[in-house]
């Protein structure tokens, strides 16, 4: 009887440890996502400042207009 409440209790766990492993699995593909994601952001935000900003506007502004994103 002790022999058959554990074995489900086993596989429980192994179905677990696979869903946890999974999941982080996913985070770290998603960090990468966001990395390159802030990297083209970066480098999006360079050619904006580099480019000539209209008069009275800062860059960081200039880059709200051209994106409509707001810069963290």
């Amino acid at each position: 009887m002790f022999a058959s409440t554990t074995a489900p209790s086993a596989a429980a766990e192994t179905s677990g440890d696979e869903v946890v492993e999974a999941l982080a699995d996913r985070a770290r593909l998603l960090a990468t996502q966001i990395s390159v994601l802030q990297a083209e952001y970066a480098q999006v935000a360079a050619q904006i400042a580099a480019d000539a900003t209209p008069a009275g506007c800062t860059s960081r502004q200039w880059l709200c207009l051209a994106t409509g994103v707001m810069p963290a």
